[in-house]
């Protein structure tokens, strides 16, 4: 099980454990999403030894995460390979420049809400508005499936004043 992930930028490898994987621009390797690096922070939920700090309020993590295969998995080989296709793609979109989007509305003439509504642009159609209860019939969800049959006396209810009916239930322990 490998407890190490590295970077080979002069060979373009990604180094796990005494494995590699060839061909990961260094773009996948520094690739980020909130401030962390996607790769690492998979690694670190699959490598041998998962300790994490303590946070919050101190309290030990629970015996369950105590619970980890002691190989590498196959699963785990295809969940990188699919982590780094995503990286790859994902590093390759460049979002616009801060201020992009004000400056290209900036001196286009928008329409405001009060703008849409005095067109009745906002209006619903009174067909649109019905009730949802409005045309339910109300009936028995099972109606359709059960056919009339005879009752089974079995499930019938005991007759009133019938008290040692109720008198099994009590002794339950």
């Amino acid at each position: 099980m490998p407890d190490e992930m590295g970077y080979d930028e002069s060979r373009n490898r990604l180094l796990v454990g005494s494995g590699f994987i060839d061909n990961v621009p260094p773009a996948v390797w520094r690739y980020e999403v909130s401030g962390k690096r996607v790769l690492t922070q998979w690694f670190s939920y699959r490598k041998k030894n998962r300790e994490r700090p303590i946070i919050g309020d101190r309290r030990p993590p629970p015996k369950l995460g105590e619970i980890q295969p002691d190989h590498w998995l196959a699963e785990s080989t295809t969940e990188l390979l699919n982590v780094l296709m995503f990286s790859r793609y994902s590093s390759n979109w460049n979002p616009p420049r801060p201020g992009f989007w004000r400056r290209s509305v900036k001196d286009r003439h928008l329409i405001s809400v009060d703008g849409l509504r005095a067109a009745g642009a906002l209006d619903v159609p009174p067909a649109w508005r019905k009730s949802l209860s409005a045309g339910l019939v109300q009936r028995d969800l099972f109606s359709d499936l059960v056919e009339d049959e005879e009752p089974d006396p079995d499930d019938q209810a005991p007759p009133a004043g019938d008290e040692d009916a109720d008198e099994d239930f009590d002794q339950l322990p």
